[in-house]
């Protein structure tokens, strides 16, 4: 019987065959990003009440697999077994009504939950072990070769439903979800670390109490605690309610970059390596850590996708509002000469905090403008790229950066052009 494959290990091992230093690969290794985009296909999508009775189903094969068992044990497991089999029988597969985008994208959220979750950091786990065997190298722990995103909620292309107000909602719940899973993990994370020794590094931020760790996760417990209170104020702002928090005020500290949640998981990684305590800092902790590092805060940022003609169409609004003419109107060398000299200029098109409707706006203007501003408005790392389908210039590019400039966007998103035929 001869040893199972590794993928992993096996196509290091023929980098470093073929002549590639160590060093090299461990570079191309933490360097690499593989971004996993969930997209919206009602038809091909499980429904989360399927997958939660196949991750039953699951832990009952394991357990009948897993050693000698008494025989009310036994019956008790397959038990279980025929009453998930049957559930699943009778239950429909598919949806037989067309979801909303914020259905979609709560359906996606659970593949995250109930699959990739657990998954993303046990692969990081293995990657870790092949890089410290064959290239003498552990995997950072902030290195994240896999990213997750998504579609459903910002890929507003043909589809009149993916309004600002969507993908708001839709952030926002995905922002909540990462909070509640986060706040799960640094519960259990407490539960365990009630070690009374650490370092001078964590003994200063805990306060020099007795059980610093302990100290450390309670407060990172009631920050995530409001961040779930802040992420479902929004949503009812969203949905068009007050957004008012139960008892009034806002939340104190929300936690909305990864770095603030980063930053003492690893102080507190480091006092256990530190203290002798190598073989507790790899464990659920790194497993927390590496999640933190693909995920981040908002868990699947959005991706948002829209045709090229309705930013054409925005930046005609804006240049007709401003006196200029009728930007379609333009030949393709005018339209980038004139997007590349108000990109280099640092006067704005339109007044901040405008009202487009009272400027005379179409209603599809508004909703292209509103989109923009709603990228300027949601959290860093709260959105990906943005997509222009049917893209077929270079102005249609640079009409997306002028219009992400002009919003105020800080941290404008990486601008990606689908070019759908050939002579695009």
């Amino acid at each position: 019987m001869t040893d199972k494959g590794d993928s992993c290990a096996g196509a290091i091992e023929r980098l470093v065959a073929s002549g590639l230093s160590k060093d090299t690969v461990f570079h191309a290794l933490y360097q690499q990003k593989v971004e996993i985009v969930l997209t919206a296909h009602p038809t091909e999508v499980n429904r989360r009440s399927i997958l939660d009775k196949h991750e039953r189903l699951k832990v009952a094969l394991d357990a009948l697999d897993g050693g000698e068992k008494t025989p009310y044990e036994q019956r008790q497991l397959e038990k279980a077994l025929h009453t998930e089999i049957a559930s699943i029988w009778e239950t429909d597969e598919l949806r037989r009504s067309k979801p909303t985008p914020v259905e979609e994208a709560v359906s996606g959220m659970a593949i995250v939950e109930n699959v990739l979750w657990k998954a993303v950091p046990e692969f990081l786990r293995k990657l870790d072990d092949v890089t410290r065997i064959h290239l003498g190298k552990p995997l950072p722990l902030d290195a994240a070769p896999l990213k997750v995103a998504s579609w459903m909620g910002g890929d507003r292309d043909g589809n009149p439903n993916v309004t600002p107000a969507v993908t708001r909602q839709v952030s926002m719940i995905s922002r909540r979800a990462a909070a509640r899973l986060f706040k799960k993990d640094i519960t259990a994370l407490r539960m365990n670390l009630s070690l009374t020794s650490g370092s001078p590094e964590l003994s200063a931020i805990a306060g020099g109490v007795r059980e610093p760790y302990r100290a450390v996760l309670a407060d990172l417990e009631q920050k995530l605690d409001d961040t779930i209170q802040w992420a479902d104020s929004e949503i009812r702002k969203a949905q068009g309610g007050s957004g008012a928090m139960p008892g009034g005020g806002p939340p104190v500290q929300p936690i909305l970059m990864s770095e603030d949640l980063m930053e003492p998981l690893l102080v507190m990684h480091r006092s256990l390596c530190e203290t002798g305590h190598i073989g507790i800092a790899e464990g659920d902790l790194s497993n927390t850590i590496r999640r933190l590092a693909a995920f981040g805060m908002a868990m699947t940022p959005l991706d948002i996708r829209q045709e090229s003609t309705r930013h054409s169409e925005a930046v005609n609004a804006i240049t007709e509002y401003l006196g200029l003419g009728s930007y379609l109107e333009w030949s393709e060398e005018k339209r980038r000469e004139w997007l590349c000299q108000e990109l280099a200029s640092k006067r704005p098109l339109l007044p901040k905090n405008c009202d487009f409707k009272k400027m005379g706006f179409t209603d599809t203007v508004r909703d292209t403008l509103e989109t923009f501003t709603l990228a300027a408005e949601l959290a860093p790392g709260s959105l990906g790229a943005y997509v222009i389908s049917q893209c077929q210039q270079a102005s249609d590019v640079l009409a997306v950066s002028l219009l992400q400039m002009d919003a105020g966007v800080k941290e404008p998103l990486r601008v990606v052009p689908l070019f759908e035929t050939l002579d695009d």
